[in-house]
């Protein structure tokens, strides 16, 4: 006899499976189809591990992006907070991070290496005075309001009565205080200090693999069910003891649900077989070994072929950067791809001392799914109405992925268990075959498994 979930949620990435496990608090029958033989193994692998809080785009006069990353942290303190290696707490309205074995970030925050006005990559070759003036002016004004919203950041009071997410997006130059600007100090990176200034930001670094792993137990724990190795083609409407619902017909059985969410990325369009503005574009990373630098970083530029980022993970005790930049390129085009390519290898050369005399340097490219118009890239999460009962979500950035599954569960109208309300401590279950390793961690170990 079959077992008519509630829902079926297709796709086993991060949006996937975050939505899938938020599901099952409710005591939902919930199964998680994914077509690769382990989850996590699509785009939400291909990511660097950047626990993104809004720096990167504080800025921009628009504040839409801020806003939902800074709404991350509420997301995971109203909802996370009871997940053993959710180490990021709050204590007299500070963030902290609590040091830990295992744990979701790690308290290496990013620094923002910012090009200041008198930059070249602000003005370039103009030579005209007005319209150099103008550029100049227009740079310094952004970064007056990127340094006025992390004055809010680090004033703001976590866990009090004024929301963070409407509140330090909402920063003017009246917030602009030249305290929050650091000197940049000497070290084996290539940044000059007469033309760039610091900035301390609270991005993280984060452990995908242990979050995912912990948010997979609790799915399992709670009675989900997981089928891997098995490709959503299409589903057809189908009465099923009274009641309305859907059938997903694959290789090895039917699934029959109430209601379907479409979480496979640019499968979505797949099953639907209409076009649902859905946009791919890829960027590379770089891995290195060793760690290039101590700590990690972003080279905030205006413009996008010069700007550079580096994080830093480790595998096995040993520790390894991931540079990435600003550019992307259709996935399809060689072309595009080779030229964003060399030049991060030379952004990357140019950047890191100890680049070119490092033991292992490779890359890949890391896929991005987006709901995008007029090319127009949208780092935002997307939920789809497709047709009554189905919708398709996506993620936009990893980051989001919290975000996105509290608005699905809120747009599905299904209540969510709260800290408060999860009774159940996920059992001991091995999870390890069915999660995929991030792609920069699987470069990386086998590089150093190989060479001792």
């Amino acid at each position: 006899m079959n077992i008519k979930y509630d829902f079926a949620v297709v796709g086993g990435g991060i949006a996937g499976l975050v939505t899938a496990e938020l599901l099952t608090r409710s005591g939902n029958k919930v199964i998680l189809i994914e077509k690769n033989s382990k989850l996590i193994s699509g785009s939400s692998a291909d990511q660097h591990g950047w626990f993104h809080l809004g720096s990167l785009y504080s800025a921009s006069y628009q504040s839409t992006y801020v806003k939902k990353l800074i709404r991350s942290i509420d997301t995971l303190q109203e909802y996370y907070k009871k997940f053993p290696f959710m180490n990021i707490k709050i204590k007299n309205g500070k963030l902290s991070l609590k040091d830990q074995t295992k744990s979701w970030f790690k308290k290496n925050h990013l620094e923002y290496y910012v090009a200041a006005r008198n930059n070249i990559d602000v003005f370039g070759d103009e030579k005209n005075i007005i319209k150099k003036f103008k550029k100049k002016w227009n740079w310094d004004l952004k970064c007056k309001l990127m340094i006025a919203r992390h004055e809010r950041i680090y004033r703001h009071y976590w866990g009090g009565e004024i929301n963070a997410q409407n509140w330090i997006p909402k920063a003017n130059l009246i917030d602009f205080k030249k305290r929050n600007i650091k000197k940049v100090k000497k070290s084996n990176i290539n940044i000059c200090s007469k033309t760039h200034f610091l900035l301390q930001s609270l991005d993280m670094h984060m452990d995908t693999y242990q979050i995912t792993h912990d948010i997979l137990q609790h799915f399992l724990s709670n009675g989900g069910k997981l089928l891997l190795g098995e490709k959503v083609d299409s589903y057809e409407n189908i009465v099923y003891e009274n009641e309305n619902c859907k059938v997903i017909k694959l290789q090895n059985e039917n699934v029959i649900t109430k209601k379907i969410i479409l979480s496979s990325g640019k499968g979505i369009t797949e099953i639907v077989k209409s076009d649902i503005g859905l946009n791919t574009v890829a960027s590379p990373l770089i891995v290195a070994f060793p760690a290039l630098h101590p700590k990690g970083f972003v080279r905030v530029t205006p413009k996008n072929t010069k700007t550079i980022n580096h994080l830093i993970h480790k595998v096995n005790g040993k520790a390894y950067s991931v540079i990435g930049g600003g550019e992307y390129a259709n996935p399809d085009s060689e072309t595009e791809l080779e030229k964003i390519v060399v030049n991060l290898y030379k952004n990357a050369s140019n950047t890191f001392e100890a680049f070119n005399k490092c033991e292992f340097k490779k890359h890949y490219f890391g896929l991005k799914n987006e709901i995008s118009s007029n090319d127009i890239r949208n780092y935002g999460h997307k939920i789809i109405p497709i047709e009554e009962n189905v919708i398709g979500i996506v993620p936009g950035k990893f980051t989001l992925g919290f975000n996105l599954g509290i608005d699905t569960i809120s747009f599905l109208n299904n209540p969510t268990a709260k800290n408060n309300q999860l009774q159940k401590k996920a059992k001991n279950i091995n999870v390890d075959h069915l999660l995929e390793r991030p792609t920069h961690s699987r470069i990386a170990k086998e590089f150093i498994l190989n060479n001792g």
